[in-house]
């Protein structure tokens, strides 16, 4: 068994932390995605927690007089290290789960340590 599926397989954290543990040991990521995060605020600068980093796409949403439009103002990409799978729903287990998606967990994680505001993952 690979040195990976041994991590995934007791996770004890997060998937979050486990992928960013896992990173220190790998050469290369297994695979990458980029997610586009939502907000009505404007950001300036990049920055990198990790597996996970926060791309400026330089879009705001001034353009609305009432100040509630989202734009796509940051792109989170996710390099994973691990497998990630579904748990298993028939039994009740909290003890890891946060309550949302993983770019969900990713994005409060990152992008409010960083940037104390509102942000929404694109679910389109």
């Amino acid at each position: 068994m690979s040195e990976r599926s041994d991590i995934s397989s007791i996770l004890k954290s997060p998937f979050i932390f486990e992928n960013w543990r896992a990173r220190d040991n790998a050469k290369m990521p297994t695979a990458t995605y980029e997610f586009e995060l939502l907000s009505d605020a404007a950001f300036v600068g990049e920055t990198t927690f990790g597996p996970y980093r926060l791309i400026n796409t330089v879009a705001h949403a001034s353009g609305d007089p009432d100040g509630r439009s989202l734009a796509p103002v940051i792109v989170l990409r996710v390099d994973q290290y691990i497998e990630y799978s579904v748990p298993d729903m028939t039994q009740t287990d909290q003890t890891i789960y946060h309550g949302g998606s993983l770019v969900d967990e990713v994005a409060a994680v990152t992008v409010h340590t960083d940037h104390p505001v509102s942000n929404h993952a694109n679910s389109g």
